[in-house]
């Protein structure tokens, strides 16, 4: 057996060979260092490892601190067991459980197809309909779940503008078979950015065979763009994603439930950011696609014809060919939307539940004004509850309102508009194993203080830094962290950081940790950055190379907006100026802070 079968024998049983080898190779760490700190940097380094090469499926690597922290004497069962469906897992499940009724309704391909009809036909104006509807679903259903909603229509799409365009131009220009016959035209391609008709009227062997071959192909960047606009309408709410739930659980664990960052705050900060960063991702993507289609198209006018005879019967294709073009996808958008009908009972039930779920989350609890909390006692309600009911009410009310009839022709089974068999099915409980590890393992960091040394670094590094520089750098370094190991990890590891940079400094917790979150929902080049982008990646349609060449600038636009908001309208929403009485030196949760004194 040569060399090459061996390793061919090893790279096919790579996955075995990792699980098994990586626990022991990582075994000196607990053994050298036999603290609970120790321990805890064994079990994350191995979660590490795991989650970047995919030994294993990843939501089995959020059980690893239910198996090793009771084994290794870190922890009780029944306390790690406890962050496996604690109130923030439970209103992840509960959104979830609602963005299943948007999509048992069909309620997002209605909004979807009305967005690229009020667009247009042009992949210019498909491109905007379609960042900016994904943009909005992604506000009210986990951007996770939007991605499968929208690639069969955005691939549909695609579909038709990628047919063989030279069929249809000859079927409305019958001639052109002639001239293609008398030599007169040679060749006729229509680009796939429905902008031109390339045609070629020389002999055969006057132009070069692989010039006019080639082609300008928008799907590629149509699919990038709705990926934009899932993952940054996603970060405008709170229940856009997982990443501020999951940053706000750990802050409650560090100061306790008042420290949460709230919907209504989050939302007016957030969208006219978010928004911002869509319009220039937008033109980024448009630029990007007038490039290539500039570098594509060519037309070749070789003949021996005066100039403005062929100049005019060029234009001629070029109009008919545009027209055509913009006929075929237009009319199939419209015959989607028609296949669609009227709006009925059950998607007008869906959006009036989604309004007041917005209203109840928006209007919870406020500085200067009690919301809805204050009708019940302190401490009883959360966000959780309120989308619990709303997502119980999609299981009670009626799917059509004829069964609110008494007298019927034909009496029928009553049926609700969201079925459990469909809603149990949509429910990542991947996510919820994988996310509540990340609570045990956040949870079991803090209280062993394994990353008691970088905050020590960290506060040493920013000693007499200005806020706006310190900001500057945490978002930088949370996005090219979180390109290479996950959004989530990045963010476990760095609460605890923020919060005792903002405790030795006197300021605000929320002026670091919110734009640390945002910028880890900001990584878009790598697939293993964000959730959305490793579905995205599992549909094949783009490679990695591809999302780099188009992620690295919208990165760059998103951490350059993220800095400037927080430091002029972050102060006007969350009022960074003053350190709230949560957030005290008094505080009995506060976290452990490095000896450390502020000039």
């Amino acid at each position: 057996m040569c060399s090459s079968d061996v390793c061919r024998i090893l790279w096919a049983k790579r996955n075995i060979l990792i699980v098994l080898l990586t626990p022991l190779l990582l075994l000196p760490i607990p053994i050298l260092i036999p603290t609970p700190a120790g321990k805890v940097g064994y079990v994350v380094l191995m979660m590490i490892v795991f989650l970047l090469v995919e030994a294993i499926p990843l939501p089995i690597v959020g059980l690893f601190p239910a198996i090793f922290f009771p084994l290794m004497g870190i922890d009780t069962a029944k306390t790690v067991s406890e962050s496996y469906l604690n109130d923030t897992l439970l209103f992840i499940v509960a959104v979830m459980i609602v963005a299943s009724a948007i999509e048992s309704t069909n309620l997002h391909r209605r909004i979807v197809l009305r967005c690229l009809l009020l667009a247009g036909s042009n992949p210019y104006r498909i491109e905007c309909g379609l960042m900016c509807s994904s943009f909005f679903l992604s506000m009210f259903i986990p951007n996770v779940a939007v991605l499968p909603m929208m690639m069969p229509i955005a691939l549909g799409i695609i579909d038709e503008l990628d047919k063989d365009e030279r069929m249809k131009i000859e079927g409305k220009l019958p001639s052109l078979k002639d001239d293609a016959a008398k030599g007169e035209v040679k060749d006729l391609h229509v680009d796939s950015d429905i902008t031109n008709v390339i045609i070629t009227t020389a002999p055969k062997d006057a132009v070069d065979e692989e010039e006019t071959k080639q082609y300008y192909r928008a799907g590629k960047y149509i699919l990038l763009g709705l990926l934009y606009g899932i993952n940054l309408g996603g970060s405008a709410t709170l229940i856009g994603t997982t990443q501020p739930p999951i940053a706000n659980g750990q802050m409650e664990i560090i100061y306790g439930p008042e420290s949460a960052m709230t919907y209504g705050k989050w939302l007016a900060f957030s969208f006219p950011l978010e928004f911002l960063c869509l319009v220039f991702t937008y033109i980024w993507i448009v630029f990007m696609m007038w490039q290539i289609s500039r570098h594509n198209k060519k037309r070749y006018i070789k003949d021996t014809d005066t100039e403005e005879t062929i100049g005019n019967s060029e234009m001629k294709l070029v109009e008919a060919g545009k027209k055509a073009k913009s006929n075929t996808v237009e009319d199939y958008i419209r015959n989607e939307a028609l296949k669609m009908g009227r709006l009925t009972w059950a998607e007008g039930c869906t959006i009036v539940l989604i309004f007041i779920l917005t209203l109840l989350l928006c209007f919870t609890k406020m500085d200067d004004v009690d919301g809805w909390f204050s009708l019940f006692p302190e401490g009883y309600t959360s966000n959780t509850c309120a989308t619990c009911v709303i997502a119980v009410l999609f299981f009670i009310l009626p799917n059509d309102f004829e069964q609110f009839r008494l007298k019927q022709k034909k009496p029928r089974k009553y049926q609700s508009i969201l079925k459990w068999n469909f809603a149990i099915r949509r429910v990542p409980w991947g996510v919820v194993l994988l996310v509540g590890g990340y609570f045990s393992l956040g949870k079991a960091l803090k209280e062993t203080k394994t990353l008691v040394g970088l905050e020590s670094i960290m506060t040493d590094a920013f000693q007499g830094v200005d806020d706006w520089i310190i900001v500057l750098a945490i978002t930088c370094i949370v996005a090219v962290l979180t390109e290479f190991v996950g959004n989530i990890p990045v963010i476990l590891v760095f609460i605890p950081v923020c919060t005792t940079i903002a405790t030795v400094k006197a300021t605000h917790p929320h002026l670091y940790v919110m734009p640390m979150v945002l910028a880890s929902q900001m990584s878009l080049m790598l697939p293993i950055a964000t959730a959305p982008n490793l579905v995205f990646q599992a549909y094949g349609n783009t490679s990695t190379i591809d999302m780099v060449k188009g992620g690295w600038m919208v990165n760059v636009i998103s951490l350059i907006w993220v800095n400037i908001l927080v430091n002029t309208y972050g102060y006007v929403i969350y009022n960074f100026d003053s350190v709230p009485a949560w957030a005290s030196p008094g505080t009995t949760m506060m976290p452990t802070v490095a000896n450390f004194t502020e000039p």
